[in-house]
C-alpha cells in the first residue's frame, strides 16, 4: 500500500470519540426580529451573539427542508443542522430552527466538528416538534462540553489553525493510506471526493492550479450548502502540500502549506474577507505577519452580493442549481450532463477559466482508472436507481454521473472510443491552430507515429495514478462501491461507512501532481543556477527560461497561454524567481511554420 505523503488528518480513522464542544446553541426564527439564539451554552469568550445566527443560516436556506452548514469563526469550527417544517398560520406556515455546535480548530480543517453532525440533526428533528423541551440540549452539552475551570475558561489556549497545521507535520512514514478494513466515519466531508471529481470534470485541474497559487476562491450556489461546504474541504485537502515539500520549502507564509478553508461565509464576513490581500499577476501582496491570515482561502456562499464584489476574491466558481428533479429520468440526466457544469471566472477580467487539452487527456486517464467503480452489483444498481427516482428530500446528494447508465458497461481501458460526458468539451480550450499545425506536421514527418511529447505526457499521467486503478478494481470487485453519505448514518454506527481506500488514493494522486510541479521546478532551478555559477554569473538575478520541455516536465500544457502565466506566477510565489516562457515553435528549412 503506497504512503500518503501529506499531513492529512489520519487520526480520523482511529478516534471514535467526537471532539469536546466549545459551544452548543439553538436558533429559532422570530416573526418580529428574525433569527435569534433562543438557547446557548459555551465556554468563556467563544463568539456567539451576532455571529452564529448568520454563519449557521445562509441566505435562501428557508427554501430547503434540511441542511448541514459548516463555518469557521476565529479559532473555532462550527456545524449547524437546519430544519424547516410546516407550521400553523401564526408562524407563517413554517417553522425554522437550527441546532449548532462549535469546537476548537486544533485538529484538522474543521476540528472534527462533523463528528457531531448526526447528533445535531437528531436534536433538530426532535426540537422542531418539541420546541419547549430543551433537556436534550442540556444533556448533550453536559456530556460533550470541553473541560473548563471554575470561571468558565477553557483549560487549553486557543490554537491558531495555521499553528495547528504546522504541528500536524510529521514524518512521511507515519502517514499511510488507510488499510483495506478502514472506513471513513459517517458525515466525514471526504465522502464527497468522488462526487467532487464528477462535478468538475476536467476543470479539476485548473481549479487545483489556482489553489496551488493560494488564490482566494469563492464558490457561489443556492442552498442546500452541505455539499458545497464539503467541496471546500475536498479542495483544501487535495491542494495541500505533501510533508516532504512543506518541511523543506522556504514557505512564503507560515500557513502556505495549505489553502485555508473558511466554509460558509456571508455579507457579515465582508470586513474579514477584505483583510486578505489580493494577488496581482506574478506579484503576490502578502498580509502582515501579525494578521496571520495566510495567502488565500476557499469559501462558499449563497449571498450573490459577495459575487458582485470582485475585490474580495480572485476566482469565482458558479455551481449549477441543485435541482433534484433533473435526476428523475434518463432524459433529464442527459439534460443535466449537457448543461449543468460549474463556471470558473477570474475576478480581475471576468474571463471564464477553461481546462486545457492536456487537462482533458489527464481527466480521461483518471476516469478510466476509476471506471471499475461503475461495475456495481445488480442489487446496488437497482437500489441506486430507486433512490434517484424516490429522491424528494431537498438536501439529498446528487447521484454520481460515474454511476449513470452511460458507464455501466465502460469500454476497455485504453479504448480511444471511450466517450466523455456530454458537454465536457465546452469546458476545455479549443485546440489552437499552432498546435494543430504542429501535430499534423509531426504526424506527416513521422509517418503516422504518435508525437513523442504526447507519449511522454501519457506516461507521466499513468505514473501519477500509481495503484489507483488497482484499488478501484479491488473495491468494486469486493463489495460494489457505494460512496453514499446516508442521512441515517448518524443514527446508526453500523451503516453508511464507506471504505477509505479510494478517497485516500485520490488524495495521494493529487499530491503527486503537486509534487511533480514543485520537484520539476526545483530541478530546473538547480540546473539553471548551476549553469550560471559555472559561467560566473549571479544566478539569483537571472531570469529562468522555460520552454516546451520544461513545461512538460511540470505536467503543463505547452500550447496553453494560461499554463505559461501559471508557471510565471508559481515561480514568483514559491521561489521568488522571474520566468520567461518561450512558446512552442516549428521550423522547416529555416522557415518558421508555427
Amino acid at each position: 500500500m503506497p504512503e500518503l505523503d501529506s499531513p492529512i488528518e489520519s487520526r480520523l480513522f482511529l478516534d471514535d470519540s467526537p471532539p469536546p464542544l466549545a459551544a452548543l446553541f439553538l436558533i429559532k426564527f422570530d416573526q418580529k426580529v428574525g433569527y435569534t439564539i433562543s438557547w446557548k451554552q459555551s465556554l468563556k469568550d467563544v463568539p456567539l451573539e451576532g455571529v452564529v445566527e448568520y454563519k449557521s443560516l445562509p441566505s435562501g436556506l428557508h427554501n430547503v427542508k434540511e441542511d448541514l452548514v459548516y463555518f469557521v469563526q476565529d479559532q473555532y469550527a462550527g456545524v449547524s443542522a437546519f430544519i424547516n417544517r410546516p407550521a400553523g398560520a401564526e408562524e407563517r406556515n413554517a417553522q425554522f430552527i437550527a441546532v449548532g455546535a462549535m469546537v476548537r480548530l486544533g485538529d484538522g480543517r474543521l476540528g472534527r466538528a462533523w463528528e457531531h453532525a448526526g447528533s445535531l440533526k437528531h436534536l433538530a428533528r426532535q426540537l422542531v416538534t418539541q420546541n419547549d423541551n430543551l433537556s436534550s440540549l442540556e444533556e448533550y452539552w453536559d456530556e460533550h462540553k470541553a473541560p473548563s475551570d471554575s470561571s468558565g475558561e477553557s483549560s487549553e489556549d486557543p490554537i491558531s489553525p495555521f499553528t495547528a497545521a504546522q504541528r500536524r507535520v510529521r514524518p512521511i512514514s507515519s502517514v499511510s493510506l488507510a488499510p483495506p478494513n478502514q472506513t471513513l466515519p459517517p458525515f466525514h466531508p471526504a465522502h464527497t471526493i468522488l462526487e467532487y471529481l464528477d462535478t468538475f470534470g476536467p476543470l479539476l485541474f485548473p481549479l487545483h492550479r489556482a489553489a496551488l497559487l493560494r488564490k482566494r476562491i469563492l464558490f457561489i450556489t443556492p442552498p442546500p450548502m452541505k455539499l458545497t461546504c464539503e467541496y471546500v474541504y475536498d479542495l483544501s485537502i487535495l491542494s495541500s502540500l505533501p510533508n516532504s515539500l512543506s518541511s523543506s520549502l522556504p514557505l512564503p507564509s507560515p500557513s502556505a502549506a495549505r489553502l485555508q478553508p473558511l466554509f460558509n461565509v456571508g455579507i457579515h464576513d465582508i470586513p474579514f474577507l477584505s483583510k486578505y490581500a489580493p494577488t496581482k499577476g506574478s506579484q503576490t501582496v502578502q498580509p502582515s505577519v501579525s494578521d496571520d491570515l495566510g495567502l488565500g482561502w476557499i469559501a462558499c456562499t449563497s449571498d450573490e452580493i459577495l459575487a458582485m464584489k470582485p475585490q474580495l476574491y480572485d476566482i469565482l466558481i458558479e455551481l449549477p442549481h441543485p435541482d433534484k428533479s433533473r435526476l428523475s429520468s434518463t432524459a433529464k440526466l442527459q439534460e443535466r450532463k449537457e448543461e449543468n457544469w460549474p463556471i470558473l471566472k477570474r475576478s480581475d477580467t471576468g474571463a471564464v477559466i477553461k481546462a486545457t487539452q492536456r487537462d482533458l487527456r489527464r481527466y480521461r486517464t483518471l476516469r478510466r482508472a476509476l471506471s471499475p467503480l461503475t461495475r456495481l452489483s445488480t442489487a446496488h444498481k437497482s437500489d441506486l436507481r430507486q433512490a434517484v427516482e424516490d429522491s424528494e428530500e431537498e438536501d439529498d446528494e446528487q447521484a454520481h454521473l460515474l454511476y449513470t447508465h452511460d458507464y455501466e458497461s465502460p469500454n476497455a481501458i485504453g479504448d480511444e472510443e471511450d466517450s466523455l460526458r456530454a458537454g465536457e468539451e465546452k469546458m476545455v480550450e479549443r485546440i489552437s491552430w499552432s498546435a494543430l499545425a504542429y501535430s499534423s506536421f509531426i504526424w506527416w514527418a513521422s509517418a503516422g507515429e504518435k508525437e513523442e511529447g504526447l507519449q511522454q505526457e501519457e506516461e507521466q499521467d499513468i505514473q501519477l495514478l500509481d495503484d489507483l486503478a488497482e484499488i478501484a478494481r479491488s473495491v468494486a470487485d469486493s463489495q460494489g462501491y457505494h460512496d453514499g453519505d446516508d442521512e441515517e448514518v448518524g443514527e446508526s454506527s453500523a451503516k453508511g461507512k464507506g471504505t477509505a481506500e479510494v478517497e485516500m488514493a485520490i488524495i495521494a494522486y493529487f499530491h503527486r501532481i503537486t509534487k511533480e510541479v514543485f520537484e520539476s521546478c526545483i530541478e530546473i532551478l538547480d540546473e539553471r543556477d548551476g549553469e550560471a555559477e559555472r559561467a560566473g554569473d549571479d544566478a539569483e538575478e537571472d531570469v529562468i527560461t522555460f520552454g516546451d520541455d520544461e513545461l512538460r516536465r511540470c505536467g503543463l500544457d505547452v500550447w496553453s497561454e494560461g499554463e505559461r502565466n501559471f508557471i510565471k506566477d508559481f515561480m514568483a510565489l514559491w521561489f521568488e524567481r522571474a520566468v520567461e516562457v518561450h512558446a512552442v515553435s516549428l521550423e522547416c528549412c529555416g522557415v518558421k511554420i508555427c
